[in-house]
């Protein structure tokens, strides 16, 4: 029973991304990415993001019999655009482009999305929330029908801890734990 319900949610789940990809397609993120950083109103849901245009990005990745595989130190940027757009910018090691991330707050559902451009050119979304005015959040991306990845984000002043667990047909395959680490802040 639990595994039908499982199954259901993630298909549930699955259509809503397709949904909301169809709206924030790679042109639509790098629009919003082209945009200025602008402060001047801030939607109350995106104040428990740090205010920060510069971090200094480092993760672990590990897996089941897998060695710990450390990143260099990525430079990444920030900026809020329209006072609700969250767009941050970095490039991934080896890879010939920028990763770009948006998150927003979607009022009429009451909760957060995330749209990332990855440097290949696809759109992955995810769907997160919050306890009250906690500063974390939880997300869940269903990738396809066999992979989905939860993501526990923390976030203070000076630095956003996450978790990522990549699960593949029920089986944790991977696990990423990062850092990001606030080096410069939007001029006031």
């Amino acid at each position: 029973m639990n595994h039908q319900l499982l199954c259901a949610s993630a298909a549930a789940l699955a259509l809503a991304q397709a949904a909301l990809a169809a709206d924030f397609d790679a042109a639509h993120v790098r629009k919003l990415a082209d945009q200025p950083d602008d402060r001047s109103s801030v939607a109350a849901e995106m104040r428990l993001f740090p205010s920060a245009s510069e971090y200094d990005i480092e993760f672990t990745a590990t897996g089941p019999g897998r060695e710990p595989y450390q990143t260099p130190v990525i430079k990444a940027t920030e900026r809020l655009v329209q006072g609700k757009y969250l767009v941050t910018r970095f490039r991934p090691p080896d890879a010939a482009d920028d990763l770009i991330m948006v998150v927003f707050y979607d009022q009429s559902e009451r909760c957060y999305k995330k749209f990332v451009l990855a440097p290949d050119g696809t759109v992955s979304s995810s769907i997160g929330t919050r306890t009250g005015d906690s500063r974390s959040l939880s997300w869940v991306t269903q990738v396809d029908g066999e992979r989905v990845i939860l993501c526990q984000e923390q976030h203070g002043d000076e630095q956003v801890t996450w978790r990522e667990v990549f699960i593949m047909n029920g089986k944790v395959v991977q696990i990423v734990d990062g850092v990001a680490t606030i080096t410069k802040r939007p001029a006031s």
